[in-house]
């Protein structure tokens, strides 16, 4: 053993009686030279620095000197208490929200985003109570959002497919750039019944077609400028080589998907709730009741009986 490690064993069994008797044993110049990393000038932490933890860097960033000055926060923030919701909460939550339905559905056609949950919410199930009331809020509220984003990734899915079939029906549509052009063929191909299926969370839900006219306008317009817009995206993404538009990407039109209906050119047109109109499910055709039979009866004027003889 080097000279430097030797440890005189009186001296080292006297120590450990002094500090177990509760002596404060004072440091030596060799023991501070011990504590020292030689590299880095940082002192070693020892075993009476309980609050001090050494960062975890490499030997790389040691040798170069860091970790002088850096330390690491390693307290463990607590994590929020979620509350567990059993089978028949969740069931309840799902029926009341059932119950919504439509009327998120109509909100959704008016603001295009989910902004309007929280007023749903607050509305709908401000009745709840216990302790675990406001976590149900907030699990309904999640449930809503997650049905907005579902119908906001079907409807831009579904604007981009109608343009791709377009383009591949017609080689003139196809080639055409100009929006205002592309607004035109989108004005000639609008109907009320192509609309719920390009907007398919309207499909069975509202009525277009026999909604007032400020509804019908409102739904066209949406139409007309937000399939428009695809068509960019389709040319965006289709023609690589070609100058792309930054503002025409995916990215780009699904934040004008969710701005649309609040700018100052388009909110003075979303109508009055109360003018749309809702679906009503036609009802299953009741099966008709069987007509009775008519048999032949002996008595009838053009039958044939054997009547006996004397």
């Amino acid at each position: 053993m080097p000279p430097s490690m030797t440890i005189d064993s009186e001296t080292a069994r006297g120590t450990q009686q002094a500090e177990s008797q509760g002596a404060v044993i004072p440091r030596t110049q060799q023991d501070d030279n011990d504590n020292t990393n030689n590299d880095t000038g940082c002192t070693r932490p020892s075993d009476d620095d309980e609050m001090f933890v050494s960062p975890p860097f490499s030997q790389q960033q040691l040798q170069t000197g860091m970790g002088s000055s850096q330390r690491v926060d390693v307290s463990v923030k607590k994590r929020k208490y979620t509350p567990a919701l059993d089978k028949d909460t969740k069931q309840a939550i799902y029926a009341r929200l059932k119950s919504i339905e439509y009327q998120l559905r109509v909100t959704y056609l008016l603001h295009l985003t989910d902004e309007a949950r929280d007023d749903l919410v607050r509305h709908y199930l401000d009745d709840i109570e216990g302790g675990d009331a406001e976590y149900v809020r907030e699990y309904a509220a999640s449930r809503i959002m997650g049905n907005c984003s579902n119908w906001q990734l079907r409807c831009i899915d579904n604007l981009i497919a109608l343009n791709r079939k377009m383009c591949r029906e017609s080689a003139m549509y196809k080639n055409c750039r100009d929006l205002v052009s592309i607004r035109g063929e989108m004005k000639d191909k609008y109907s009320p019944q192509l609309f719920v299926e390009i907007f398919d969370f309207a499909s069975e839900y509202i009525d277009v077609a026999g909604s007032g006219k400020d509804v019908q306008k409102w739904c066209k317009i949406l139409f007309i400028e937000l399939a428009s817009r695809a068509k960019l995206v389709v040319d965006y993404e289709s023609d690589p080589n070609s100058k792309r538009v930054s503002d025409n990407d995916r990215p780009s039109f699904i934040s004008w998907f969710k701005t649309l209906c609040n700018s100052t050119k388009f909110r003075d047109y979303r109508p009055n709730p109360r003018n749309i109109k809702r679906y009503i499910k036609p009802r299953a055709s009741k099966r008709g009741r069987k007509e009775k039979r008519a048999f032949v009866h002996p008595d009838d004027d053009d039958v044939d009986v054997y009547v006996p003889s004397d």
